[in-house]
């Protein structure tokens, strides 16, 4: 199964693609395409202390942009970028 993979092509390309990769680890593949699935939004926010704390979790999960945990949280973009910043510096 190849997960946070974009593939271009017709489908008849796609169901080619995926029917002739192997079901082993390659080494080679960067660490950023063995990246898990985020947890969502609402589960971040149900584990921290603080929506600080849970936007930081969030943003660092690498699964969401600024711009999307800012809208979950009704916060503009550039506020969030401001609280992941200020939580790096604790």
């Amino acid at each position: 199964m190849l997960k946070n993979q974009i593939y271009l092509g017709s489908d008849q390309f796609i169901e080619h693609a995926q029917a002739n990769i192997p079901d082993r680890d390659i080494p080679e593949v960067p660490k950023i395409q063995k990246r898990s699935v985020p947890k969502k939004l609402h589960e971040y926010k149900a584990c921290a202390s603080s929506r600080n704390e849970a936007i930081g979790l969030a943003y660092r999960s690498g699964g969401y942009t600024l711009e999307a945990i800012g809208k979950y949280y009704g916060l503009h973009y550039s506020t969030v970028s401001r609280i992941i910043h200020s939580r790096m510096q604790e």
